[in-house]
């Protein structure tokens, strides 16, 4: 199994130990008892967040030649940090993180064994916390606006947080 890229991530809210290898065992057991249920059905990605594990997800499932991924999808938000989706110390300001994330899983994927899997980016916005003074100011639809612009031609699909921003 290849642990790469991402394994010092900190992907707090993933409580498992180690936690990239527990979700990718997790994944393989949940995979395989869908395909147990019926061989028809599909299975996706693990919808990872901080744009983390995608090339490690990928190279796991060639590997061991058992999961049949059909698309890829991930998410990140404007004010995740740095460290945690890149692993670096840089500052990206809020209007480029979430396109800089999605570049890094695109350039992933086409590297991969699998590169015309589909990216689907299953969650986005500026902010991940109860922020009102951005996520309900204008400053949203503009920044929605060229999210969306600089993101085109690099994902297939993105789907905007829209639900509720309070927890």
């Amino acid at each position: 199994m290849v642990l790469r890229s991402l394994e010092r991530a900190q992907y707090d809210f993933w409580v498992g130990e180690p936690k990239q290898g527990d979700l990718l065992e997790l994944y393989d057991h949940s995979a395989a008892a869908v395909k147990r249920v019926s061989p028809r059905l599909r299975v996706g990605g693990p919808a990872t967040a901080q744009a983390a594990w995608a090339d490690a997800f990928i190279q796991h499932c060639v590997e061991k030649n058992t999961c049949r991924l059909i698309l890829f999808p991930v998410h990140v938000y404007g004010n995740d940090s740095a460290p945690d989706v890149f692993g670096t110390h840089e500052s990206i300001p809020r209007d480029r993180m979430v396109c800089r994330a999605v570049k890094k899983v695109h350039d992933q994927i086409k590297a991969s064994p699998l590169p015309s899997l589909p990216l689907i980016w299953s969650e986005f916005n500026a902010s991940y916390k109860n922020e009102p003074e951005i996520t309900d100011s204008t400053y949203m639809g503009p920044w929605m606006a060229d999210t969306i612009r600089q993101c085109d031609g690099l994902v297939d699909e993105m789907s905007y947080w829209t639900f509720s921003d309070v927890f």
